[in-house]
């Protein structure tokens, strides 16, 4: 018994089962390229969007708003993931393109404003944050594709472009519809001085 198991010898795969485990194993580790991973995203969203509108139609559901919302969202984020891929000729045309936007923006702002016309302003105004938005969209997802990870501090820059927004939109509704939220204010302050003298009145001894 014991000269038989010495004479066993470990069992060896054949060149073409190595080949087929050392490529299983080479694609299995290696790290997901970020590019794909942003078009799977979008592809993914499309579907969806696509399928909820198909049981939308089914159910009788015809033109389900959130469905056609999540397959444009996902084809324009498409669009903007493919323009944003680094060293390409589309993302130096897009640049190009939101650099004029942008201008365009500012000049139409600056015209409103003189001319005092707060439709033509406000319209120079939204260029600008769409502008701004899709340029740091697009920065964002440039970073992602050529260091595979989520840039530092994203975070703060969301909180700052949420208190820039927040910022942008208080001065076009002042702009805008100024006398009315002057009354609504004014109205509000009323209500809590009558709250306030109503609980004076209340506490006070009869």
């Amino acid at each position: 018994m014991a000269m038989q198991d010495a004479q066993k010898t470990p069992r060896q795969l054949d060149p073409n089962s190595q080949a087929i485990i050392e490529r299983v194993y080479l694609i299995g580790s290696a790290p997901a390229e970020p590019h794909n991973i942003l078009t799977d995203l979008a592809r993914s969203a499309i579907i969806l969007g696509n399928m909820l509108q198909d049981l939308s139609d089914q159910y009788g559901m015809a033109k389900n708003k959130l469905a056609s919302g999540i397959a444009i969202t996902g084809k324009l984020f498409w669009g903007v993931v493919e323009l944003s891929v680094p060293a390409s000729v589309w993302r130096y045309l897009f640049r190009r393109w939101l650099s004029l936007f942008f201008l365009l923006g500012v000049l139409i702002t600056a015209i409103g404003l003189f001319a005092g016309n707060s439709g033509m302003w406000g319209i120079g105004v939204a260029m600008l944050i769409g502008a701004i938005l899709l340029a740091s969209l697009s920065g964002l997802l440039r970073y992602f594709m050529l260091k595979a990870k989520i840039p530092p501090h994203l975070f703060v820059w969301v909180r700052l472009g949420l208190a820039l927004f927040v910022l942008a939109l208080g001065v076009y509704l002042a702009r805008a519809d100024g006398a009315r939220i002057a009354d609504l204010l004014k109205g509000l302050e009323n209500f809590f001085r009558w709250t306030a003298s109503f609980k004076v009145r209340l506490a006070w001894p009869c």
